[in-house]
């Protein structure tokens, strides 16, 4: 088993943070303070130590190596000159101009890296851009998801990067554990 978390910052989303079978890869290394602009609350430091450093958009790996990807990318979206919070050392910046165009690049390249028949692993909050929005710039379509969070705005969507037509009976055998015929309702495949 192999698996990229292609965004893993301080690895806030992972149980086991130093998982042997997963490489841990951030555009930058360090450690940063991060505050609120407002009251200039301290909420510590975060210290991102990724085991490669790499952009999404360009991957140092070759075709189809990875079992899993995860794909967490920033969802604070600022304009070009616009300042900075701090958080922004925390989650990331995408730009209002082009974000779409990093995302869809992004996203194809991370496919490029998966193995057939991989996961991918995309999770987006709503409060800067519409899942939906996103959604449309994905070259697969999900297979299924979730929404978590206070708000019920963070999505957990799985994809695979084969399409098929795969149906019920592809999967099962054409009788029970008794010797009865299976039955199934194809409306629901």
């Amino acid at each position: 088993m192999r698996i990229l978390d292609s965004t893993a910052s301080e690895r806030s989303i992972w149980y086991q943070k130093d998982c042997p079978f997963t490489i841990f890869m951030d555009k930058r290394r360090g450690k940063f303070t991060t505050m609120t602009e407002n009251t200039k609350e301290d909420h510590g430091t975060v210290v991102v130590k990724p085991n490669v450093i790499a952009e999404w958009e360009h991957l140092p790996f070759k075709n189809g190596v990875f079992d899993m990807v995860v794909f967490d990318p920033p969802q604070i979206f600022k304009n070009e000159g616009q300042k900075l919070s701090s958080m922004i050392a925390r989650y990331g910046v995408l730009y209002n101009h082009n974000w779409r165009t990093q995302i869809r690049d992004g996203a194809m390249e991370l496919f490029r890296v998966l193995k057939p028949e991989g996961i991918f692993i995309l999770k987006w909050n709503d409060t800067g851009k519409p899942v939906d929005d996103v959604l449309k710039l994905m070259p697969f379509r999900p297979l299924f998801g979730t929404r978590t969070g206070t708000s019920n705005k963070t999505h957990w969507i799985a994809f695979t990067n084969i399409e098929t037509e795969h149906r019920l009976t592809d999967y099962e055998s054409h009788t029970t554990p008794r010797g009865e015929p299976a039955r199934h309702d194809d409306r629901a495949v």
